[in-house]
Protein backbone atom coordinates (compact mmCIF):
# COMPACT_ATOMS: atom_id res chain seq x y z
CA UNK A 1 0.00 0.00 0.00
CA UNK A 2 1.31 3.35 -0.54
CA UNK A 3 1.34 6.17 2.07
CA UNK A 4 -1.88 7.04 4.25
CA UNK A 5 -2.94 10.80 3.67
CA UNK A 6 -5.77 12.36 5.63
CA UNK A 7 -8.48 13.95 4.53
CA UNK A 8 -8.17 17.44 2.65
CA UNK A 9 -10.66 19.97 2.14
CA UNK A 10 -11.36 22.26 -0.85
CA UNK A 11 -13.01 25.27 -1.42
CA UNK A 12 -12.48 25.83 -4.77
CA UNK A 13 -8.87 25.17 -6.26
CA UNK A 14 -7.52 25.39 -2.67
CA UNK A 15 -6.67 22.31 -0.75
CA UNK A 16 -4.77 21.67 2.58
CA UNK A 17 -3.89 18.66 4.62
CA UNK A 18 -5.38 18.28 8.06
CA UNK A 19 -3.39 16.61 11.21
CA UNK A 20 -4.48 14.22 13.15
CA UNK A 21 -5.83 13.43 16.35
CA UNK A 22 -5.59 9.96 18.35
CA UNK A 23 -8.42 10.17 20.39
CA UNK A 24 -11.65 7.76 20.86
CA UNK A 25 -14.35 9.08 18.48
CA UNK A 26 -16.88 6.72 18.64
CA UNK A 27 -18.97 8.02 21.20
CA UNK A 28 -19.58 11.34 18.98
CA UNK A 29 -20.40 8.99 15.65
CA UNK A 30 -23.43 6.40 15.19
CA UNK A 31 -23.13 4.42 11.88
CA UNK A 32 -25.99 4.19 9.68
CA UNK A 33 -26.84 1.76 6.57
CA UNK A 34 -29.80 1.21 4.78
CA UNK A 35 -30.00 -2.39 4.14
CA UNK A 36 -32.02 -4.26 1.50
CA UNK A 37 -32.34 -7.88 1.05
CA UNK A 38 -28.56 -8.70 1.25
CA UNK A 39 -27.87 -10.57 4.95
CA UNK A 40 -24.59 -12.10 4.19
CA UNK A 41 -22.93 -8.94 2.75
CA UNK A 42 -24.92 -6.82 5.92
CA UNK A 43 -23.20 -9.76 8.27
CA UNK A 44 -20.03 -9.26 6.49
CA UNK A 45 -19.46 -5.47 6.63
CA UNK A 46 -20.78 -5.42 10.20
CA UNK A 47 -18.20 -8.53 11.30
CA UNK A 48 -15.37 -6.14 9.68
CA UNK A 49 -16.50 -2.97 11.78
CA UNK A 50 -16.50 -5.32 15.07
CA UNK A 51 -12.87 -6.60 14.35
CA UNK A 52 -11.37 -3.53 13.97
CA UNK A 53 -12.86 -1.52 16.81
CA UNK A 54 -12.40 -4.41 19.31
CA UNK A 55 -11.94 -1.90 22.21
CA UNK A 56 -15.77 -0.16 21.45
CA UNK A 57 -18.88 -0.42 21.26
CA UNK A 58 -20.48 0.73 18.28
CA UNK A 59 -23.40 3.01 18.15
CA UNK A 60 -25.42 1.94 14.79
CA UNK A 61 -28.52 1.93 13.24
CA UNK A 62 -29.88 -0.18 10.35
CA UNK A 63 -32.62 0.78 8.24
CA UNK A 64 -34.40 -2.23 6.92
CA UNK A 65 -35.79 -2.11 3.99
CA UNK A 66 -35.75 -5.75 3.13
CA UNK A 67 -39.06 -7.57 0.80
CA UNK A 68 -39.59 -9.84 4.28
CA UNK A 69 -38.69 -9.81 7.86
CA UNK A 70 -35.37 -12.34 7.42
CA UNK A 71 -32.81 -9.98 7.84
CA UNK A 72 -34.74 -8.17 11.15
CA UNK A 73 -34.72 -11.27 12.87
CA UNK A 74 -31.39 -11.41 11.92
CA UNK A 75 -30.20 -8.14 13.16
CA UNK A 76 -32.58 -8.87 16.06
CA UNK A 77 -31.06 -11.73 17.22
CA UNK A 78 -27.70 -10.20 16.93
CA UNK A 79 -28.77 -7.19 18.95
CA UNK A 80 -28.21 -5.08 16.27
CA UNK A 81 -30.38 -2.02 16.51
CA UNK A 82 -32.67 -1.30 13.52
CA UNK A 83 -36.16 0.66 11.71
CA UNK A 84 -37.80 -1.99 9.84
CA UNK A 85 -38.98 0.67 7.62
CA UNK A 86 -43.09 0.77 7.12
CA UNK A 87 -43.42 3.71 5.21
CA UNK A 88 -43.93 2.15 1.75
CA UNK A 89 -40.41 3.69 0.24
CA UNK A 90 -37.98 1.43 0.71
CA UNK A 91 -35.42 3.08 -1.89
CA UNK A 92 -32.21 3.69 -0.67
CA UNK A 93 -31.96 7.55 -0.28
CA UNK A 94 -35.14 8.34 0.97
CA UNK A 95 -34.35 6.05 3.79
CA UNK A 96 -31.00 7.49 4.59
CA UNK A 97 -33.78 10.73 5.48
CA UNK A 98 -35.61 8.44 7.78
CA UNK A 99 -32.76 7.14 9.72
CA UNK A 100 -31.05 10.72 10.53
CA UNK A 101 -33.98 11.63 11.48
CA UNK A 102 -33.65 8.93 14.17
CA UNK A 103 -30.12 9.59 15.02
CA UNK A 104 -28.96 11.79 17.98
CA UNK A 105 -25.04 11.66 18.16
CA UNK A 106 -23.74 15.08 16.27
CA UNK A 107 -22.20 12.92 13.66
CA UNK A 108 -23.33 10.43 11.50
CA UNK A 109 -21.46 7.99 9.31
CA UNK A 110 -23.34 6.88 6.47
CA UNK A 111 -22.42 3.69 4.84
CA UNK A 112 -23.20 1.29 2.35
CA UNK A 113 -24.27 -2.42 2.91
CA UNK A 114 -21.25 -3.69 0.74
CA UNK A 115 -17.87 -2.22 2.28
CA UNK A 116 -15.39 -3.47 4.37
CA UNK A 117 -13.43 -1.73 6.88
CA UNK A 118 -9.81 -2.57 6.15
CA UNK A 119 -8.53 -0.86 9.75
CA UNK A 120 -9.13 0.71 12.31
CA UNK A 121 -11.29 4.61 11.81
CA UNK A 122 -10.19 6.04 15.04
CA UNK A 123 -7.51 7.93 13.34
CA UNK A 124 -9.23 9.13 10.20
CA UNK A 125 -12.82 9.88 12.17
CA UNK A 126 -10.64 11.78 14.70
CA UNK A 127 -9.08 13.78 11.98
CA UNK A 128 -12.34 14.46 10.18
CA UNK A 129 -13.96 15.93 13.54
CA UNK A 130 -10.75 17.55 15.23
CA UNK A 131 -11.06 19.84 11.83
CA UNK A 132 -15.08 20.77 12.06
CA UNK A 133 -15.71 19.18 8.85
CA UNK A 134 -19.61 18.92 7.80
CA UNK A 135 -19.81 16.74 5.26
CA UNK A 136 -16.41 14.30 4.41
CA UNK A 137 -16.21 11.34 2.14
CA UNK A 138 -15.09 10.42 -1.64
CA UNK A 139 -15.84 13.38 -3.81
CA UNK A 140 -17.34 12.08 -7.57
CA UNK A 141 -19.08 13.83 -10.72
CA UNK A 142 -19.67 12.47 -14.14
CA UNK A 143 -18.94 9.00 -14.70
CA UNK A 144 -20.11 5.66 -16.68
CA UNK A 145 -21.34 8.33 -19.48
CA UNK A 146 -23.55 9.55 -17.91
CA UNK A 147 -23.61 13.85 -16.76
CA UNK A 148 -23.79 13.98 -13.23
CA UNK A 149 -24.39 16.71 -10.38
CA UNK A 150 -21.42 16.28 -7.82
CA UNK A 151 -21.74 14.21 -4.92
CA UNK A 152 -19.78 12.62 -1.50
CA UNK A 153 -20.02 8.87 -2.58
CA UNK A 154 -22.51 7.45 -0.13
CA UNK A 155 -21.11 4.53 0.49
CA UNK A 156 -18.42 6.23 2.99
CA UNK A 157 -19.63 9.60 4.07
CA UNK A 158 -19.11 11.67 7.36
CA UNK A 159 -22.00 13.79 8.18
CA UNK A 160 -22.15 16.46 10.81
CA UNK A 161 -26.12 15.58 12.02
CA UNK A 162 -25.84 18.92 14.06
CA UNK A 163 -25.23 21.00 10.95
CA UNK A 164 -26.77 19.95 8.64
CA UNK A 165 -30.32 19.71 10.30
CA UNK A 166 -29.69 23.24 11.61
CA UNK A 167 -29.32 24.56 7.66
CA UNK A 168 -32.83 22.78 7.27
CA UNK A 169 -31.08 20.24 4.76
CA UNK A 170 -32.32 17.27 4.04
CA UNK A 171 -30.32 13.75 1.78
CA UNK A 172 -33.62 13.29 -0.78
CA UNK A 173 -35.16 15.92 -2.32
CA UNK A 174 -37.49 14.38 -4.60
CA UNK A 175 -38.84 17.40 -6.54
CA UNK A 176 -35.57 17.97 -8.27
CA UNK A 177 -34.59 14.18 -9.06
CA UNK A 178 -38.45 14.37 -10.52
CA UNK A 179 -37.62 17.74 -12.43
CA UNK A 180 -34.72 16.33 -13.77
CA UNK A 181 -35.83 12.78 -15.11
CA UNK A 182 -33.60 11.29 -12.55
CA UNK A 183 -36.10 8.43 -10.94
CA UNK A 184 -33.75 5.73 -12.47
CA UNK A 185 -30.84 6.16 -10.23
CA UNK A 186 -33.04 6.04 -7.76
CA UNK A 187 -35.00 2.44 -7.82
CA UNK A 188 -33.59 -0.55 -6.37
CA UNK A 189 -32.00 -1.51 -9.52
CA UNK A 190 -30.94 2.05 -10.96
CA UNK A 191 -31.37 1.51 -14.87
CA UNK A 192 -31.13 5.22 -15.73
CA UNK A 193 -31.98 6.43 -19.33
CA UNK A 194 -29.27 8.23 -20.45
CA UNK A 195 -30.42 11.24 -22.27
CA UNK A 196 -27.67 13.95 -22.49
CA UNK A 197 -29.48 15.87 -19.44
CA UNK A 198 -27.64 16.47 -15.73
CA UNK A 199 -28.93 13.59 -13.31
CA UNK A 200 -29.19 13.41 -9.95
CA UNK A 201 -27.65 10.43 -8.39
CA UNK A 202 -27.94 9.28 -4.52
CA UNK A 203 -26.88 12.00 -2.86
CA UNK A 204 -26.00 14.67 -5.21
CA UNK A 205 -29.07 17.05 -3.86
CA UNK A 206 -27.84 16.73 -0.46
CA UNK A 207 -24.08 17.82 -1.66
CA UNK A 208 -25.77 21.01 -3.87
CA UNK A 209 -27.76 21.81 -1.12
CA UNK A 210 -24.42 21.71 1.77
CA UNK A 211 -22.19 23.63 -0.98
CA UNK A 212 -25.00 26.10 -1.28
CA UNK A 213 -25.68 26.48 2.77
CA UNK A 214 -21.28 26.87 2.39
CA UNK A 215 -20.71 23.90 4.91
CA UNK A 216 -17.58 22.98 5.22
CA UNK A 217 -16.51 19.70 2.57
CA UNK A 218 -13.52 17.46 2.70
CA UNK A 219 -12.23 14.81 0.11
CA UNK A 220 -10.80 11.95 1.68
CA UNK A 221 -7.52 10.49 0.16
CA UNK A 222 -6.36 7.27 0.12
CA UNK A 223 -9.69 6.32 1.54
CA UNK A 224 -9.20 2.21 -0.23
CA UNK A 225 -6.90 1.95 2.50
CA UNK A 226 -9.36 1.62 4.69
CA UNK A 227 -12.66 0.81 3.25
CA UNK A 228 -13.46 -1.56 0.20
CA UNK A 229 -16.23 -0.68 -1.35
CA UNK A 230 -17.85 -3.44 -3.69
CA UNK A 231 -19.91 -0.60 -6.13
CA UNK A 232 -23.50 -1.91 -7.37
CA UNK A 233 -23.00 -5.27 -5.76
CA UNK A 234 -26.88 -4.70 -4.06
CA UNK A 235 -28.52 -4.66 -7.16
CA UNK A 236 -26.35 -5.45 -10.01
CA UNK A 237 -26.76 -9.32 -9.39
CA UNK A 238 -30.78 -7.98 -10.57
CA UNK A 239 -29.61 -6.27 -13.40
CA UNK A 240 -26.23 -7.69 -15.09
CA UNK A 241 -25.79 -11.23 -13.32
CA UNK A 242 -22.31 -11.59 -14.49
CA UNK A 243 -21.33 -7.97 -13.10
CA UNK A 244 -23.21 -9.15 -9.56
CA UNK A 245 -20.93 -12.21 -9.32
CA UNK A 246 -17.73 -10.77 -10.28
CA UNK A 247 -18.76 -7.92 -7.32
CA UNK A 248 -19.48 -10.60 -5.33
CA UNK A 249 -16.83 -12.63 -5.26
CA UNK A 250 -15.13 -9.71 -4.75
CA UNK A 251 -16.40 -9.16 -1.24
CA UNK A 252 -16.34 -12.48 -0.09
CA UNK A 253 -12.79 -12.74 -0.64
CA UNK A 254 -12.02 -9.39 0.83
CA UNK A 255 -14.10 -9.65 3.36
CA UNK A 256 -13.35 -13.53 4.13
CA UNK A 257 -10.80 -12.51 7.45
CA UNK A 258 -13.89 -11.48 9.22
CA UNK A 259 -16.04 -14.25 9.07
CA UNK A 260 -16.67 -15.86 12.59
CA UNK A 261 -16.00 -12.58 14.43
CA UNK A 262 -19.10 -12.70 16.63
CA UNK A 263 -21.33 -9.04 16.59
CA UNK A 264 -23.80 -10.10 19.21
CA UNK A 265 -24.10 -6.70 21.70
CA UNK A 266 -20.81 -4.74 19.62
CA UNK A 267 -23.63 -2.44 18.89
CA UNK A 268 -26.20 -0.20 20.45
CA UNK A 269 -28.23 3.11 19.62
Amino acid sequence: MGQVRGPSLRHGTQEREYTSVSSTVFDKVSLLCCSYNQETILHRMLQSFVYHHQDVRLKALIVENSADNDISDFLKHHEVPYWRNDTGDTRHSPSVDLGLARLRTKYVLLCDSDIVIRRSLHRLLGMLIANDLDVAGTAQGNRGGYVLHNRISPHFCLINLDSVKKNGIVFHDQERVDRTGSNGFFNHVPVQNNDGRAHYDCGSTFFEDCVNKNLRIGTISGLDQYVFHAESLSWAESANKELGTQRRNMFMDESAPYQGVDIRGRFYR
